[in-house]
């Protein structure tokens, strides 16, 4: 079934900033772990932060790499997490640098999005 009716949205997101992405994740995280037990809808915390699957989970991460969380299960739908250590893994600059990537494709598409014309978006849903 083809929609009738197309809602174009082009809020300009801080959070594909890295420091404005990490702070409100980690705020969100921090919810879920004192309200929700520590369990974590992705696809839920992905749509809060305004951002991709790949990219939310890095982002989950990098907290877990740097000790700021414990993640015990990770799920495909829902996580598991709880306060973390403190204790930086030898792999956070990688992951930072994987993350970078991420959030700069996503600002890249976001720019390029808002440039389109309205009709090249109506062709690409006919």
């Amino acid at each position: 079934m083809k929609p009738t009716r197309i809602y174009l949205c082009a809020v300009k997101a801080s959070e594909d900033r890295l420091e404005p992405f990490l702070k409100r994740l980690a705020g969100l995280l921090k919810h879920d772990l004192t309200q929700r037990g520590g369990r974590v809808e992705v696809a839920r915390l992905a749509a809060a932060l305004g951002q991709r699957l790949a990219t939310t989970r890095k982002g989950i991460e990098w907290l877990e790499d740097t000790g700021q969380i414990k993640v015990s299960d990770w799920g495909d739908a829902e996580i598991v997490i709880a306060a973390g250590d403190g204790q930086k893994s030898s792999e956070a600059d990688e992951v930072q640098s994987e993350l970078k990537v991420l959030l700069v494709e996503t600002a890249a598409w976001r720019a390029y999005y808002r440039r389109m014309d309205v009709s090249q978006i109506r062709s690409l849903v006919r």
